[in-house]
């Protein structure tokens, strides 16, 4: 999608650079950033992609620490509206008004909701009323 350096969660986590060796040979690419590598896409149609891609690895992550037993060491995703990658995405898309106002605030609106109800689901997790907050996903 016209990536030339990447950083971050998305890719890896932190590790020594001893280990880079290893994951290096190890590593995948997401099968998502592959199927768009070739294609060209308008700074619009980049946006949608980056969200569509963003939104489905973050629900991924979400269902896999919910369904996760306690102890396991599960990775939730960013539950705060504010840090994660689609709230920022939001802020971008703002910024450079490639998006309708109305349509920015209707998926502003529904990233809240979503994220009110992550919380809810996280917390009955937390508070150990684990089944239920699965039933509820």
């Amino acid at each position: 999608m016209g990536c030339e350096k990447a950083q971050g969660y998305g890719i890896a986590r932190p590790m020594p650079a001893a280990n880079i060796p290893n994951w290096l040979s190890e590593y995948r690419p997401n099968k998502e950033w592959l199927i768009h590598r070739d294609k060209v896409f308008s700074p619009l149609e980049k946006r949608k992609q980056e969200l569509i891609i963003t939104s489905t690895q973050w629900k991924k992550r979400f269902l896999t620490a919910i369904n996760a037993e306690p102890g396991q060491g599960a990775r939730w995703p960013i539950l705060n509206t504010n840090q994660c990658h689609c709230g920022t995405w939001l802020k971008l898309a703002t910024k450079e008004q490639l998006f309708k106002e109305h349509d920015l605030l209707s998926l502003g609106n529904a990233h809240d909701e979503f994220h009110a109800i992550a919380q809810k689901l996280y917390s009955s997790y937390q508070e150990g009323t684990i089944n239920q907050a699965r039933e509820r996903t």
